[in-house]
């Protein structure tokens, strides 16, 4: 267990971030994805990934990052053998983007909005996780991630968004299933959480003023709050 920057964080067995806690008994819990819902990365992945499989598969780049697209919410490894690449190649690529990413990370911070969706989500006693596919070494660098209760992390291998992560939130919250939502801009995480049977929303861009309100009011009606 080790501290990171975010004020009063700690990184638990490499694969999740613990910060906020309260509520420390929540009676619900709002699961967030992080990439193009709480801050803007596509922009910046976009070209880096379209560079890093190009140069190890001769792809043509346009190609790469409408595949990337497509790909979205995937691990990056994941991505990464959907494109082509295999064996040493995967991790080559795959540490380029991660020591990459923590670069671009570091000049990144939460939205305004976004604290403030989750001070008052946790205000009514429900927690707030993160739910990403990034690794903890990328995402602990970026501002104001000290006020979610639970950031869950890759890990480079098996802990991602799904089972792993939903195994690793039952383990820090009792938290049951029917009282939980799932936030994101992907239509491969809306589904893969909806399988798992937890009401899904997916968002209509980033976690601005009026986005945030609207997943806030959709969020509370789910769980039976009330306003």
């Amino acid at each position: 267990m080790s501290r990171l920057g975010g004020e009063g964080c700690r990184l638990i067995e490499g694969k999740m971030i613990i910060c906020a806690n309260e509520p420390s008994n929540p009676r619900g819990a709002v699961l967030l994805d992080l990439d193009d819902t709480l801050i803007d990365t596509l922009g910046l992945y976009l070209g880096l990934v379209a560079d890093i499989v190009s140069r190890y598969t001769g792809m043509d780049r346009r190609v790469a990052a409408r595949k990337y697209r497509e790909l979205l919410g995937m691990s990056f490894r994941d991505q990464l053998a959907a494109m082509g690449l295999e064996g040493k190649s995967i991790e080559r690529a795959y540490r380029e983007f991660v020591e990459t990413k923590k670069r671009l990370m570091r000049n990144a911070s939460m939205p305004v909005s976004v604290a403030r969706f989750s001070d008052k989500m946790r205000s009514r006693g429900i927690a707030t996780v993160i739910s990403t596919n990034n690794e903890c070494e990328v995402v602990s660098v970026i501002r104001g991630i000290e006020h979610f209760n639970l950031i869950l992390c890759y890990d480079g291998r098996e802990h991602k968004k799904g089972k792993p992560h939903l195994e690793s939130l039952a383990k820090t919250f009792p938290v049951p299933r029917n009282r939980m939502v799932y936030v994101g801009d992907a239509d491969y995480d809306v589904q893969l959480y909806s399988s798992l049977g937890i009401p899904s929303v997916k968002t209509k861009g980033l976690f601005r003023r009026g986005e945030a309100e609207r997943i806030e009011e959709t969020v509370t009606s789910l769980l039976g709050e009330r306003g």
